[in-house]
């Protein structure tokens, strides 16, 4: 048989042979002659591109953000009734992660990890709502096709934190980079006291809200959810470049990572760009290191902080972003920052070892209101104001230690 030749199935399937049609000799279809034909009809202004459309959300024409090994696409949308709401719209093709991971299980596993975190968060009343887009669209959990989407609401003035960097860094004062750090680390020690881990953090899957000053997160697909099942075998795939951490380079296989430590050593890396937008960080064998910078904003203040979290030995960074922040805390506000009464009394009184019969929690915050914005919240859960100790004696003892402590910072030369 000639198609069994190389230019048999050449010259029968796929070469320029004629074809009689209507008793006229026309090259086939797929000719480039005839191809050029089709593309002039298509791509001409006869036809027009269908519209990428989620729930009256229409999608830009290009994403924002594509993941590097084409996993997901995220493109910004506008609501075509209402043109003030937008949102997030990620595109998923789960074909890239090839037929052996083909399983409802595994796609399941991986595309619903940042949908159950929000729900966990909104059942336990976390503060870590706060900090993450809200789901507008979720792909069925039952049937999870290679395609799916999923829809979040971002908010006006609110922008992906490496875009806003990238526009305002070189503005921003030693001042305001320090309140963006603080920013960046608040969310992730809400995640990390519930148990969860990010693992994937870079400033595209971080955003930044301009009128409340927060940093909300996205981007879950490699968390570390215990409830969730490990996604670890697929982790090369799903991971992007720039979080390689030391223990993807130098870690032996079986070893067991510790994921909160994976998100202390990105987040510095995060904190690094926001600190230094001018300074690329340095970079040995793929690695991001710390170095200290020259004529350095901060006057090496912040060294010890960026050294301990970017150790290429796990266990020798901050065990978790709480302990992150608190660190941050002490070394950028120093001792010259004043006291602040009402959050020292909220911290004081929960340290008291009885009920407070006289006391509830509307009239705490009404005699003692917290810092706007930082509002703890009123019931339930183990970080919400506890209502223990003798509180009228404890505030007054509080308000006049704090004040003294105060008054001698002010005083020191």
């Amino acid at each position: 048989m000639r198609i069994r030749d190389t230019d048999g199935y050449d010259a029968i399937i796929t070469g320029p042979q004629k074809v009689k049609f209507d008793n006229v000799n026309r090259f086939r279809p797929n000719d480039e002659t005839n191809r050029k034909h089709f593309d002039d009809f298509f791509r001409g202004s006869r036809v027009e591109l269908a519209s990428f459309k989620v729930k009256g959300y229409e999608a830009a024409e290009f994403p924002d953000y594509q993941h590097e090994n084409n996993l997901f696409a995220e493109y910004p949308a506008t609501h075509e009734k209402y043109h003030v709401q937008r949102a997030m719209i990620r595109r998923w093709d789960l074909t890239v992660l090839g037929l052996i991971n083909r399983e409802d299980s595994i796609w399941q596993k991986l595309v619903t990890r940042e949908d159950h975190l929000y729900r966990m968060a909104s059942a336990t009343n976390s503060p870590l709502q706060q900090y993450m887009l809200r789901p507008l669209e979720s792909p069925d959990e039952d049937n999870i096709a290679a395609d799916c989407v999923a829809m979040y609401e971002v908010r006006s003035n609110t922008r992906r934190l490496g875009d806003y960097i990238a526009l305002n860094g070189h503005k921003w004062s030693p001042e305001q980079k320090l309140d963006i750090v603080r920013a960046l680390l608040a969310p992730f020690a809400e995640l990390h006291s519930m148990g969860a881990a990010h693992r994937d953090i870079q400033p595209q899957n971080l955003w930044y809200a301009e009128d409340s000053a927060y940093i909300l997160t996205s981007g879950f697909h490699a968390s570390f959810l215990p409830e969730k099942g490990t996604v670890k075998d697929l982790s090369k795939l799903i991971k992007s470049a720039s979080s390689l951490i030391p223990e993807d380079v130098y870690g032996g296989d079986g070893e067991i990572r510790n994921p909160f430590a994976q998100d202390v050593y990105l987040l510095a890396i995060v904190a690094h760009r926001i600190c230094f937008p001018e300074h690329k960080i340095e970079v040995d064998e793929g690695l991001a290191i710390w170095k200290p910078i020259e004529n350095d904003p901060f006057d090496g203040k912040l060294n010890y902080f960026f050294a301990k979290a970017m150790d290429l030995e796990h266990q020798n960074r901050f065990a978790n972003a709480a302990e992150m922040l608190a660190e941050f805390n002490s070394i950028s506000f120093g001792n010259d920052e004043p006291v602040d009464d009402a959050q020292t009394v909220i911290q004081e009184l929960g340290k008291g070892n009885f009920i407070k019969r006289d006391l509830s929690p509307f009239a705490l915050m009404s005699h003692f209101p917290p810092i706007p914005g930082e509002a703890p919240p009123l019931f339930g859960e183990k970080n919400y104001l506890p209502l223990y100790g003798r509180w009228r004696e404890r505030i007054t003892q509080v308000l006049a230690e704090s004040r003294h402590r105060f008054q001698e910072s002010r005083s020191k030369p």
